[in-house]
């Protein structure tokens, strides 16, 4: 997709501003990948680790769904401070990250935190 996108990162434009794009806007392979962002992409991959938690325990559950949304957050909100990322570029990465791991969820027959059998 980076290559597909060929988007300027934030710090690559000129004071013109001329080589802004829109995410939704294709510029082809031209050297510039900044859309989607990897490093969010990883960062929400953290989500991933819930499901190698026990089912049964529920608080561990809590724990690392907590963990990954953090490590998810804080990694895009760090991109678009350093300015290697617009907020576009972050938030597409979550949101394909997190269809992704939906989809391995319903695979799994796996919630992020089981729901209480008792009720």
């Amino acid at each position: 997709m980076k290559d597909l996108w060929g988007r300027f990162r934030p710090y690559e434009i000129s004071a013109s501003g001329a080589e802004f794009t829109p995410w939704y806007h294709l510029n082809g392979v031209n050297g510039h990948k900044s859309f989607p962002s990897g490093h969010t992409m990883s960062g929400f991959l953290f989500l991933y680790l819930t499901f190698f938690v026990p089912r049964e325990n529920r608080s561990w559950q809590k724990g690392m769904t907590i963990f990954g949304l953090a490590m998810g957050t804080l990694t895009a909100l760090s991109r678009v401070r350093i300015g290697a990322h617009w907020l576009s570029d972050v938030s597409m990465s979550a949101l394909i990250v997190g269809t992704i791991i939906f989809l391995a969820s319903r695979l799994l027959g796996a919630h992020f935190i089981e729901p209480d059998k008792a009720s």
